[in-house]
């Protein structure tokens, strides 16, 4: 996505909500920090083009819902969603995730080779700190909400 076509609508998210855009850039900072010796990994724009693809949530229906991603080509799980469908016997494809509930979960992931998208924002820091030099970095998607940096 372009930054600049974004901005107007995070400047609204950071306003409405009370965020501060000055955390958002130190945990930016810090996660480009942390995967600096690693080439970005990168999702090309065709990457799920001609495939069908699950997008799970952790909510309470997803174990019931399973089936619908088992069937998928592919399966990208937001957070904790990626640990309860692996515990219902369905692959996941790709993970989304501030780290908030599962970093050690995560790091497996990586080691596995399963791609995940880890996501900087003003509160996760230390979680950040913690786990990213953990993981497999060349399984390692960085991702913010404010601009980016570095080669994008």
């Amino acid at each position: 996505m372009n930054f600049e076509t974004w901005e107007p609508v995070y400047e609204a998210i950071l306003a409405d909500f009370g965020y501060d855009r000055a955390g958002d850039e130190r945990a930016r900072d810090r996660l480009a920090d942390l995967v600096a010796d690693e080439g970005p990994l990168g999702l090309a724009a065709d990457s799920f083009e001609g495939e069908t693809v699950a997008i799970a949530g952790a909510g309470p229906s997803l174990e019931a819902d399973a089936e619908r991603c088992r069937t998928a080509d592919v399966v990208v799980a937001a957070s904790t969603a990626a640990d309860r469908l692996l515990a219902a016997g369905v692959a996941v494809d790709w993970v989304v995730t501030d780290l908030d509930k599962h970093a050690a979960s995560v790091a497996d992931l990586t080691a596995d080779g399963v791609p995940v998208a880890v996501h900087a924002h003003g509160d996760n820091v230390d979680l950040l700190t913690e786990w990213v030099p953990t993981f497999d970095l060349e399984s390692v998607l960085p991702t913010t909400q404010a601009a980016p940096v570095g080669p994008v």
